[in-house]
């Protein structure tokens, strides 16, 4: 298989010929610094803009508390598709989904109704 052939099957090149037989989707292209975050080794922090409501981040902590990432731009694009959608959507990523993570989700859903959720599940 030529690596053109597998570049076909990516959700972006097969969406607009099947929309009328498929979900309605928001097709958002992940930008490089948050891939670069996403591969990167350590701990993976909700960005700020998910509110961390159960953790509270100050100026004065140890410096060895980490930072949660800002990715405002992105975040405000998944937001406006969240809207668009109706304030439900299943993550679907290009190559996988999450399908084998539904035990891990809030009521065993992959349903995700806010930008915690997308960035968690």
């Amino acid at each position: 298989m030529l690596s053109k052939e597998v570049l076909w099957c990516s959700v972006g090149n097969w969406y607009t010929m099947f929309k009328k037989v498929t979900f309605k989707s928001v097709i958002l292209p992940i930008p490089n610094e948050v891939l670069e975050y996403l591969r990167s080794d350590g701990h993976l922090i909700l960005p700020k803009e998910c509110g961390n409501d159960d953790t509270e981040w100050s100026e004065d902590e140890d410096e060895n508390e980490l930072e949660p990432p800002s990715f405002p731009e992105f975040n405000f694009l998944i937001e406006e598709a969240l809207g668009k959608l109706g304030g439900a959507v299943f993550v679907k990523l290009n190559w996988s989904a999450p399908r084998d993570a539904a035990w891990m989700g809030l009521g065993h859903s992959l349903k995700c109704e806010s930008l915690s959720q997308i960035w968690y599940e």
